[in-house]
């Protein structure tokens, strides 16, 4: 069943088709997925007839986006890919690939859209970690005529000189070289509408002044919490304070807000109870289609495959999970030489040096292996592998991770090690597998054996089940669903500016402040 505030799928391809020509195929359809998108909507006349003709454009801001390695650029490409089928075409803003900390060139690429990159300025935090030599002179001088100031005071000061740095936020060297491309690109194309997607949040505060500028409808994609982030408890209260005046700023000013997870839009229904609870909708990640290896190609195995995918972090624990598997071999409960835990991708240090502490005598007889990241492609082969995938969220209530739903496209086991939230409520309502406390080793110990006797399904099983929920294709269609819903389902005035299409347009909003 559809969270509240969410779009039925049905109902979205239905009004995708219906007014936007797109062809209805059968979900597995290679040929449906490269036909063509059939003639669509035109913004309307200054008369308010409505035409078929070319899509309607939407400006789309991500600071992620292929060939960009984080996930969440996953989640943003996949909408482009299929936007066009229900009558949008995108215009995407997003950052030179120079500026990326990591690239992943096996990603499919989005062909057919404009797709503009800008540079990123340096911010006064990047010119601080440049001039760290010459800091370091400067304090090693300091030291030497004047006595060193009270232990833990450095640290005080460098959480606040850092933020202060940073101010108004992370990566905020690319508002202004954006603001500037994202007025060429609104003379230039004309867009209906902007569709922004964070982290990191200057994307938002970028949609943000052009909704402000320029009145077009706005809808800001939430992959992440902003203001209530858990890791972020620990900054200065002052930084805090920031994060919740820029997050209100941008939720009050954008016509809907669109959260990855039921988690973070009840947050944000509590967070902000004067505003309308249709403000807020629920669209998940989800998956694409993809294959196993045929029989013959795949590597033969003598031991199960234990895998977690993707990065670890944070609060994302893992040493419990290895103590509880080491108490199970200690038991005789499993057979050591049957089985491999593998940590594919990067894994905090600290992480690691907690788990070999933890389950040493799993290291020494060669249990576990920690491996460094693959490109998307394998990535996804590996998974079709396993007998077992596993997640760590930790304390991350409001989220569940991209990789879920990659998991859930297998049909493989899933197991969570994971404090109750909204990751713990998608295995629970999918059955897709079982959780354990992170806090608690006998019961990750107890539910991982309870979890290598659920059954399992073939991927193509998976996928077609779960198509319609999750797959992109559908939750492109509840998008596209969305954006006609503002456009045509509300009382929007014209606007005055005579001989103009971007004014006559249906998606042009009634004025909110920015702030």
């Amino acid at each position: 069943m559809a969270c509240d505030g969410q779009v039925p799928v049905e109902k979205a391809l239905t009004i995708a088709k219906q007014i936007a020509g797109a062809p209805e195929a059968a979900h597995g359809s290679e040929t449906a997925v490269d036909t063509p998108p059939s003639p669509v909507l035109k913004r309307p006349s200054e008369s308010g007839d409505m035409h078929l003709d070319s899509p309607s454009k939407v400006l789309l801001i991500s600071h992620t986006f292929p060939p960009d390695a984080q996930v969440g650029a996953r989640r943003v490409a996949e909408f482009c890919r299929y936007l066009p089928e229900f009558g949008l075409q995108p215009v995407v803003l997003t950052i030179e690939d120079r500026f990326r900390q990591s690239v992943d060139l096996s990603l499919p690429p989005i062909v057919g859209i404009r797709n503009e990159r800008t540079e990123v300025t340096a911010t006064p935090l990047d010119w601080y970690k440049r001039s760290k030599v010459f800091l370091g002179m400067l304090r090693r001088f300091e030291q030497s005529v004047q006595p060193p100031v009270a232990e833990g005071r450095p640290h005080f000061l460098k959480r606040h000189l850092t933020k202060l740095l940073q101010f108004p936020g992370p990566d905020s060297g690319w508002y202004r070289p954006a603001l500037r491309a994202a007025e060429r690109l609104i003379r230039e194309e004309s867009p209906v509408a902007i569709f922004s997607s964070g982290p990191p949040a200057v994307s938002h505060r970028i949609a943000c002044r052009l909704k402000r500028e320029h009145n077009l409808l706005w809808i800001a994609d939430f992959r992440d919490p902003w203001a209530t982030c858990p890791y972020e408890n620990d900054d200065p209260g002052w930084w805090r304070w920031v994060n919740r005046y820029l997050e209100s700023k941008c939720v009050r000013a954008a016509d809907l807000v669109i959260c990855n997870t039921e988690g973070i839009r009840q947050n944000f229904l509590k967070s902000y109870p004067d505003l309308p609870q249709q403000r807020f909708v629920t669209l998940t990640n989800g998956f694409v289609d993809h294959r196993p290896l045929p029989a013959n190609e795949t590597p033969v195995r003598t031991r199960r495959l234990f895998l977690h995918l993707g990065s670890l972090y944070h609060l994302r624990r893992i040493d419990t999970f290895c103590s509880a598997v080491e108490s199970l071999v200690k038991a005789q409960e499993l057979d050591p030489a049957t089985f491999q835990i593998v940590f594919l991708g990067f894994v905090d240090s600290s992480l690691e040096v907690a788990a070999r502490k933890a389950a040493p005598t799993l290291f020494r007889l060669g249990c576990i292996e920690f491996r460094p990241r693959v490109d998307k492609q394998d990535a996804l082969q590996i998974l079709c592998q396993a007998d077992m995938l596993l997640v760590f969220q930790g304390g991350f209530h409001l989220q569940v991770p991209a990789k879920f739903y990659e998991y859930l496209a297998t049909g493989q086991r899933i197991f969570a090690v994971a404090q109750k939230g909204a990751l713990t409520d998608m295995l629970e309502q999918t059955g897709s597998g079982l959780w354990a406390d992170p806090e608690d080793p006998a019961e990750i110990a107890a539910n991982f054996l309870r979890a290598l006797a659920l059954p399992v399904a073939s991927p193509e099983a998976a996928q077609e089940r779960w198509y319609g929920q999750f797959h992109y294709r559908s939750l492109t269609a509840r998008l596209a669903a969305h954006f006609r819903d503002l456009a045509f389902d509300r009382d929007v005035p014209r606007a005055s500016v005579a001989g103009s299409a971007i004014a006559s347009s249906p998606f042009r909003a009634k004025a909110k402040p920015c702030g």
